[in-house]
């Protein structure tokens, strides 16, 4: 039995090249069919664990406690072990407490078993936020160790987004920033017969986290596979409880990427579309070999609906230090597909005898002896 996967809001899913070395001071192990709720961090060294957690008060960086731990030691339907806790927070000068559930999954992890017996297994760190810090409606950051996690795909659910990943010791550190985002949906398996007919949510939420997919086979430890994990992986920030993984279609020289929610909330207002998009150039070389996405220096963004509708929206790319970066804003949303395109471009190059020569593509080059103009 084949399942056919997207990444949905309890699976919510940037691509630079990973090392899967195991850290001394990791205290998770990849071989074990485990999950680990992690919490904070109490040495320098320690890996797989909360670096810190903070929010912005009146215009300034303001890093948590954690003040508690919510144990979480049982066993799952598949008798998978979760192991660890939920760890409780306070900020100074923030009333209440927050929760941040750091879940991260073992490759042995079991998603679900078909009936032929097959195992579904695949891993992921997946990070939310909860509590005091998410109903502030404020800007929070989280940074979290990790120590043999190699991305796949990551996928932020906060707005005005942004992120990195930096060498730590061995393993990384996973740093996200953005704002609590609001999301709407629907339940059921007739969820795109309700967005094309602009059917009202069935539930509305107020969500800030992210998760990352690890790079395995799809169903033998990952999500969306492992091909050219060694080039980079991607990232994506947006507002909807569903995306897909981006596909290259080589006869229309498109990148489509759809990604689906309610066309309207419980309250039968517009939903707004946002997205962002970071995908190395490494990663669109390996993955769409000689295409010419991987050549592009301009960009070209279209959000079309189901029926080949074009919306107007507000986009905004550049490809720069080996990064495409896309932001797209503005869109309804719906069964939605975003599209990408690499821009042709013309340049002018003049010859030593004053001849001028007119070169139209998708990255033009002035020829040996020439020099471009204007």
């Amino acid at each position: 039995m084949t399942k056919k996967f997207i990444a949905v809001l309890a699976l919510f899913s940037l691509t630079i090249a990973g090392s899967a070395t195991p850290a001394l001071a990791a205290k998770t192990d990849p071989d074990l069919q485990q999950v680990w709720n992690l919490t904070a961090c109490r040495t320098a060294a320690e890996l797989d664990c909360v670096e810190s957690v903070a929010i912005w008060l009146k215009g300034k960086r303001v890093v948590g406690r954690q003040v508690g731990v919510q144990k979480t030691n049982f066993r799952n339907e598949f008798d998978t072990p979760i192991t660890g806790g939920i760890g409780e927070w306070t900020f100074r000068g923030l009333a209440g407490t927050s929760t941040l559930e750091a879940r991260l999954e073992s490759p042995k992890h079991i998603l679900w078993i078909d009936p032929d017996g097959k195992e579904m297994r695949a891993s992921s760190l997946r990070v939310y936020l909860n509590g005091a810090a998410l109903a502030s409606q404020r800007k929070i950051e989280v940074r979290v160790r990790t120590s043999w996690i190699v991305p796949m795909d990551v996928q932020l659910h906060t707005d005005d987004s942004d992120w990195s990943r930096s060498n730590y010791r061995g393993g990384h550190v996973w740093r996200v920033v953005g704002l609590p985002s609001k999301i709407s949906g629907y339940h059921g398996g007739n969820w795109q017969d309700k967005a094309r007919n602009g059917v009202k949510a069935d539930w509305d939420l107020v969500r800030w986290g992210f998760l990352v997919h690890h790079a395995a086979p799809f169903g033998g430890g990952g999500y969306f596979g492992d091909r050219c994990a060694e080039a980079g992986f991607t990232v994506e920030a947006h507002n909807a409880p569903g995306a897909g993984m981006p596909l290259w279609n080589e006869s229309s020289e498109t990148l489509f990427f759809n990604i689906s929610a309610a066309t309207k909330n419980r309250q039968g207002r517009p939903v707004v579309g946002k997205f962002k998009l970071w995908m190395p150039t490494r990663y669109v070389q390996c993955m769409w070999p000689g295409s010419t996405l991987g050549m592009a220096k301009r960009l070209s963004i279209s959000v079309v609906n189901h029926e080949g509708v074009e919306q107007v929206v507000q986009s905004w790319s550049l490809v720069d230090t080996g990064m495409f970066r896309i932001e797209v804003n503005g869109f309804d949303y719906g069964d939605t597909t975003i599209r990408i395109k690499p821009l042709r471009i013309t340049i002018y190059c003049k010859y030593p005898d004053s001849r001028i020569e007119e070169l139209t593509g998708i990255d033009p080059q002035c020829q040996p002896g020439s020099e471009k103009i204007g």
